[in-house]
């Protein structure tokens, strides 16, 4: 990791759709045509297999998207549209393109779905009109951290990382359900959510979906 990746390139924040077609590919924002169907709406059938078993019925669910970027991804896949509004908003969708070598852990929209003020509650008085981008950036940078963690650095395992804002994350892979991920925010406030699928392996980086947002900063 570079010094100051994820810290401040400004990018213009113009939301786009992503509209699914009829053959249950994805067209994102940036016109890619990505493959994946969305694990969470393939159903039950790949939710029911535990985390660690997931990797070969994963693969009937999306292609390989290690041909696009980070930024790419989220921009196609429909359930990172929040997340991604949000790393637009912050002025970092262009580093999630240009960083190498990272892990997101990306909230998807069932996840921000439990909480619909969730803006209102990640910055307080906000607007999206004209958002804090300073909280924003704090924000998406407490999601990542430095490397590639596939998911057998997780399994059986209890391991803490260091997000890129020096949050604390503990991954507690012991037991017998979903890996379990909790935040140590740099105020002293916490955040739990699972790692609920199998990473996608961009050209740059790997992507969780986690089923909790980090409301907090």
């Amino acid at each position: 990791m570079t010094p100051g990746y994820l810290t401040g390139r400004t990018e213009a924040a113009v939301p786009g759709r992503v509209a699914a077609e009829p053959d249950g590919l994805v067209r994102g924002r940036t016109g890619v045509r990505l493959g994946r169907r969305s694990a969470l709406a393939a159903g039950a059938g790949l939710l029911a297999v535990p985390f660690f078993m997931r990797a070969a019925r994963a693969q009937m669910a999306m292609i390989n998207a290690s041909q696009y970027d980070v930024g790419t991804v989220l921009a196609s896949y429909t359930e990172f549209s929040t997340f991604f509004s949000i790393l637009q908003q912050s002025g970092l969708s262009g580093e999630a393109r240009a960083a190498r070598n990272f892990t997101l852990f990306a909230p998807t929209n069932r996840a921000y779905a439990k909480y619909p003020n969730y803006y209102q509650t990640l910055i307080p008085g906000g607007s999206q009109m004209f958002p804090n981008t300073a909280k924003l950036i704090l924000y998406i940078r407490n999601h990542v951290v430095a490397g590639e963690y596939a998911p057998d650095a997780f399994a059986g395992k209890k391991v803490t990382l260091t997000a890129i804002s020096g949050a604390t994350i503990d991954i507690d892979g012991t037991g017998s359900g979903e890996p379990v991920v909790t935040y140590h925010l740099l105020n002293g406030q916490t955040s739990t959510a699972a790692l609920t699928e199998q990473p996608i392996q961009a050209a740059n980086g790997l992507i969780y979906p986690i089923n909790d947002p980090i409301l907090g900063g």
